[in-house]
């Protein structure tokens, strides 16, 4: 009875991991096997032990890759736990320790892993994020405050939340305000270009909060690509303080002024990340886009 009782128990504490037992074996037998070339071509030492070692433990493998192949297939396992345990000792005890954690019996491929971190932030440590939105924004010429507002940001423009046009129009607004260019437009001006602005975009302001965005240096062209690509604009202000502009996303949404461009954004790093861009204004026509977002202002 209490036999029955010590193999039960056996069976229920010892487990084995057979890939990396079989990757263990494997990386012995390489070793031996070179050992016994070297020894048959420049005369190097090798034992009759070394001899009956390789040749017990290739067919202690062949035992465990059948048994590993079984299992994977969904079939019962041959050896049962003791036996189990007999052959994994006596294989350990023939076999070298050996690093698993960059094996030889399969080769990893790098290519493109910044395109799958990409598509699947989910799925990867933080930091290897922080790693690829920091490469984003410094290639979008974009400086932000916080490392939080890089991470969100960059999987926003990834993901086409915040389309490239708007992050161009955004750069092009800092860069005619650090300029100290204006907006010149007359009231009339302002009321027809809200009017249009109204009629073929999905704006969600009305006329006083378009005049509040002229006279905080947005140009009309600069707040109908926001709506265009799927944003809206946001204002808080009261009379204690001036207005904060924050830009508005699907999820998430910026202050301006935490926005800080070195110059108009480049796009290559979007390209390499497999974005599609086909439906962007600035990629068709780069000159053409910019001198549009330019064209109300004056020095």
């Amino acid at each position: 009875m209490q036999d029955q009782l010590d193999h039960n128990n056996c069976c229920i504490c010892f487990s084995v991991d057979l890939d990396s037992l079989i990757y263990q074996s494997k990386s012995t037998l390489d070793v031996l096997s070179q050992k016994r070339i070297y020894n048959k071509t420049l005369g190097y030492s090798f034992s009759s032990d070394g001899n009956s070692n390789l040749e017990t433990l290739r067919s202690y493998l062949n035992v465990i890759e059948d048994e590993n192949l079984n299992i994977v297939l969904g079939g019962k396992p041959c050896l049962d736990c003791n036996k189990l345990q007999r052959l994994t000792e006596k294989i350990r005890l023939l076999s070298a320790s050996c690093d698993t954690s960059r094996r030889k019996d399969f080769t990893t491929d790098d290519t493109n892993v910044e395109i799958w971190i990409s598509k699947n932030p989910y799925c990867v440590s933080r930091e290897r994020w922080e790693e690829l939105a920091y490469r984003v924004c410094r290639s979008l010429k974009l400086e932000l405050i916080s490392i939080e507002q890089k991470c969100d940001i960059s999987f926003e423009i990834i993901r086409k939340l915040i389309p490239c046009d708007i992050m161009v129009s955004i750069a092009v607004l800092k860069q005619q305000c650090d300029l100290d260019f204006k907006i010149t437009r007359t009231e009339e001006e302002c009321e027809i270009d809200f009017e249009i602005l109204a009629e073929e975009t999905t704006c969600d302001i009305d006329l006083k909060t378009y005049k509040t965005l002229i006279d905080n240096n947005w140009s009309y062209d600069i707040i109908r690509t926001v709506y265009e690509n799927g944003c809206t604009i946001e204002l808080n202000d009261s009379e204690d303080s001036e207005v904060e502009i924050n830009i508005v996303t699907p999820i998430n949404k910026y202050p301006i002024k935490d926005f800080n461009f070195s110059g108009i954004p480049d796009m290559k790093i979007l390209k390499e990340l497999d974005v599609d861009l086909s439906d962007s204004k600035y990629i068709k026509d780069p000159t053409n886009f910019i001198q549009k977002l330019k064209q109300d202002y004056s020095g």
